[in-house]
This record gives structure tokens, sequence and C-alpha cells, in this order.
């Protein structure tokens, strides 16, 4: 998942685009699926709709499940601001992984040796560190829960650049929700193929 600060940041550029009438119930909808998880207890793949890929996966794990985004919007019907806001997380979190940063070499970033050393340089959470404190100027939002801080680190993010973090946020932000709700629904079992989603920038393009 990306940091709290990214999907908030992403949250703020989409209200700034978007008339929401409860903002801040839609930026609660922005962090629930991970509060759900992180603090609450339960299980990530049950708050972020997720299911084991079929087949090999390309990564070990593949990240231990996948979003999914069709069946988020058949369940759950997504009307309210917090239940939007819920949904944007979602899309984030799979166009975060499985087009802004998917590659190969992605296995090492969530290697259980590593996750224990929480700023190592072969982790993302080294780079999530690297970041906290720009995205928390730029955007105006707290990055992490009261329980959940980072460690902040001065130096350079190593899996993506600062400027395509910010273009990832913005082009997030600047998603058609309503118009992305439907091409999922009439995509169905295709819907990771809906050119809103598959337009997402990567990041090697801003290395």
């Amino acid at each position: 998942m990306p940091s709290y600060g990214v999907h908030r940041a992403v949250g703020v550029v989409y209200l700034s685009k978007n008339k929401v009438n409860d903002s801040e119930a839609f930026m609660q909808g922005i962090v629930k699926p991970d509060v759900l998880s992180d603090v609450n207890g339960l299980k990530k793949m049950d708050t972020h709709f997720g299911y084991f890929p079929r087949g090999k996966p390309c990564v070990k794990n593949e990240f231990k499940s996948k979003t999914n985004l069709y069946r988020y919007l058949v369940s759950c019907e997504p009307k309210s601001d917090e239940d939007m806001g819920y949904f944007l997380h979602l899309v984030t979190d799979h166009l975060w992984f499985y087009r802004f940063l998917y590659k190969k070499e992605m296995e090492q970033l969530y290697n259980k040796k590593d996750m224990a050393q929480t700023y190592n340089k072969k982790t993302l959470y080294h780079d999530y560190a690297c970041i906290a404190k720009e995205v928390e100027k730029v955007y105006h939002v707290p990055d992490g829960l009261p329980t959940l801080t980072w460690k902040t680190i001065d130096d350079e993010p190593i899996y993506f650049s600062r400027r395509g973090m910010h273009e990832f946020i913005k082009y997030c932000g600047g998603l058609n929700l309503k118009k992305l709700k439907v091409n999922i629904l009439e995509a169905k079992q295709h819907w990771a193929d809906v050119s809103l989603l598959a337009n997402c920038p990567q990041s090697k393009d801003f290395m």
C-alpha cells in the first residue's frame, strides 16, 4: 500500500477538482481500509477486497493479495462520500502496485527479513520515510496515525522519484470516480484493463 500520506494527498487533489458534500467523511474513507486492518486488526484481504491471483505469481506472494475493484463495487454499491473515499483508496492501491511500481524486482520490497528493518533501503518503507515530510508540506496532510508514525529520513527514495510520486498523486486525484465505477462494472472480470486504470503513469518514466 502507499503510505497514509500519499493516500491523503490523493484525496486532497480529488477534493480540489470535485464537489463533495462531506469532505471530512470522504477523507475518512480514504484511509479507512488501512485503519480497519492496521488499527482495528481486521484482515487486509477483507478490508481491501483481496483475492489470490490465479496461476504462478509474477512476484513472490503477489503482495499477498490483489484488490478486486469489481467485487468491491458489486458487494458494497458505494454511494456515500465515505464509500467513494474508500473506493479511491482501493483504486490507488491497485494503481500503485500494478501500474506505477509493478516489476519483477518488487519481490524484494516486501521481503520478510527486510520488513523487520523498516528503514532498510531494500524496502518501500525506506522510501515512504524519505517522502513523509514533503507529502505533509505540499498537501497539508498528516502521514500516519497516532499509533503509526514515520521516522523521517533525509534521503532520496529509491524505487520512485519525488516527481514520479507527485505525478502519481495528481493522476489518482484527477480520476473521474463515477465514470470509473461504470467502466469497471461494464468490464466485469476484465476491469483491470479499463483505460482510466491502464493509463496510469509508471515510476520508471520519471526516474
